[in-house]
C-alpha cells in the first residue's frame, strides 16, 4: 500500500470512528439522564435506540483499535517509540471501553428479561440495571485517560511528519487535557461536571481536540501523504 492510499484509508476509518462514537455517546446520554425509575421507563419505550447505542458504540472501539494499527504504520518512521505508545493508549483504551460494552449488555439483557436470569422483584431489577449501567459509564470515566493520552504521541507524530500541519499536531496535544481531566475530577469531585470550571476548562480544551481530531482525520482522507513542506524529512 502506498503512502497516500494508507493515509487515507486511515482518514477514512478515522471517520468512522469519530461519526460512531460521536453517536454512541449522544444516543447514551439522551436515554440514561435522569432518574432510576425514569430512565428505565425511557430505555423501555425506545429500546431499539438503545441496543442501536450499544451495538454503533462496539464499532466505534473496533475502528478506534484499526486506527491505532493504521497510525503506527503510517507514522512509525516519523518517531518509532511515540508510534508505539499511541498504540498501546489505544490498546488499553479500547480494551476498558469494550468491557464498559459488557456492562451495557448486561443492562439490556435485565430490562428484556431472560429465562436465564433468575426472577427478580420490580426493586431488584431497577437496582441491579442501574448498577449495570453506572457500571459503563465509571469504566468510561478510567478509559477517557487513554482517550486522552493516545492524542499526545499522535500530535507529536503530526507535528514532525511533514504531510499535516503542524497546528494541527499542536491542537491535538492541547485538546488532551479535557480526556485526561474527566477521571481525576470525577474521583475529587462528583459534582464537577456542572461547575463552571469543569465548562472552562472543556471548552478551553474541547475546541482544540475537536478542532485537532476532525481536522486531521480530512487532512489524510482528502489530501493523503502528500507534504505541506517538502523539505522536511524524517529523522
Amino acid at each position: 500500500m502506498t503512502a497516500n492510499a494508507l493515509a487515507r484509508t486511515t482518514g477514512s476509518v478515522y471517520l468512522i470512528m469519530i461519526v460512531t462514537a460521536s453517536f454512541a455517546y449522544y444516543m447514551w446520554r439522551r436515554l440514561t439522564q435522569g432518574d432510576a425509575a425514569g430512565v428505565l421507563d425511557h430505555i423501555h419505550a425506545a429500546q431499539t435506540l438503545f441496543v442501536a447505542s450499544i451495538l454503533i458504540g462496539a464499532i466505534g472501539y473496533i475502528a478506534w483499535l484499526i486506527l491505532g494499527l493504521l497510525l503506527y504504520r503510517l507514522f512509525e518512521t516519523y518517531g518509532q517509540i511515540a508510534a508505539a505508545l499511541l498504540l498501546a493508549f489505544v490498546g488499553v483504551g479500547v480494551a476498558l471501553s469494550l468491557s464498559g460494552v459488557g456492562r451495557q449488555v448486561d443492562a439490556l439483557w435485565l430490562i428484556r428479561g431472560t429465562e436465564s436470569l433468575p426472577a427478580l422483584s420490580g426493586d431488584q431489577l431497577q437496582t441491579q440495571t442501574m448498577l449495570a449501567l453506572h457500571g459503563y459509564d465509571r469504566l468510561f470515566i478510567v478509559s477517557s485517560v487513554f482517550s486522552g493520552l493516545w492524542l499526545i504521541p499522535l500530535g507529536w507524530l503530526v507535528f514532525r511528519c511533514g504531510f499535516v500541519p503542524k497546528a494541527l499536531g499542536i491542537l491535538l496535544m492541547l485538546g488532551s487535557v479535557s480526556y485526561l481531566m474527566i477521571f481525576p475530577a470525577a474521583i475529587i469531585d462528583p459534582g464537577f461536571d456542572a461547575s463552571l470550571a469543569s465548562r472552562v476548562i472543556f471548552v478551553m480544551s474541547g475546541i482544540p481536540s475537536l478542532i485537532g481530531e476532525f481536522g486531521t482525520c480530512l487532512w489524510l482522507l482528502i489530501r493523503g501523504a502528500r507534504p505541506t513542506e517538502p523539505s522536511q524529512r524524517p529523522r
